[in-house]
């Protein structure tokens, strides 16, 4: 389990969202890696759920998706419109990310590297991430 944050974090349009700190980690299926990806080490299912709020830099669409490994999941997405640049939006969402054994011995297969991406307007996010194995 892992549950990482960052406050205050500017993303551009196709970019991923720094992910700047580690609250808790337990164990070793799921760790950070880099400034912004979740390195997911053992097959199996996780939940990733996704809590934000965004102050877009232009009047727009302000779009969060989960990426596996350089894919948009185009069932893990949150959007939201800014009319103006003041405005404070809350989003999110929770999906379920699989990590399938290959033909190696198991208990780990290929690692699947997991982002946010925003890939609506250019924004400024508070967000925090927790994924659990399950």
């Amino acid at each position: 389990m892992i549950e990482t944050y960052s406050k205050g974090v500017a993303a551009g349009t196709n970019q991923p969202i720094n992910l700047n700190n580690v609250k808790l980690l337990k164990g070793s299926s799921v760790v950070k890696q880099g400034s912004s990806s979740l390195l997911f080490n053992k097959c199996g299912i996780y939940r990733v759920d996704v809590v934000a709020s965004a102050t877009a830099s232009e009047a727009g669409n302000i779009v969060i998706q989960l990426q596996k490994n350089g894919v948009l999941d185009p069932a893990a997405i949150s959007t939201a419109t800014a009319t103006n640049t003041t405005d404070y939006i809350p989003m999110g969402f929770t999906t379920f990310v699989q990590v399938p054994r290959n033909n190696t011995e198991c208990p780990c297969s290929e690692s699947t590297v997991v982002d946010i991406i925003n890939t609506g307007v250019d924004a400024t996010f508070d967000i925090d991430v927790t994924v659990s194995k399950i």
